[in-house]
């Protein structure tokens, strides 16, 4: 939680404002659901999960870690 930050809620509505008609922008509570959700939504569970060592660290230790430290 920084100052800077945006909301969830906030950030998805901007994204939603930017993306064509159609496409689904979620809010999604907690990296973890996130992250699950996501690999739900993907056709081979694939996703790439960008951000700072503060998001993307504690989910490289979680399952579906691939070899070369990627997310898979």
């Amino acid at each position: 939680d920084t100052p800077r930050a945006l909301s969830p809620s906030d950030l998805a509505a901007r994204i939603a404002a930017l993306v064509p008609a159609g496409v689904a922008v979620e809010a999604i509570p907690g990296a973890d659901a996130a992250l699950t959700e996501a690999r739900r939504h993907a056709a081979d569970g694939t996703v790439l999960v960008a951000g700072s060592i503060y998001l993307v660290g504690p989910l490289r230790a979680g399952p579906g870690v691939i070899a070369g430290g990627g997310i898979g």
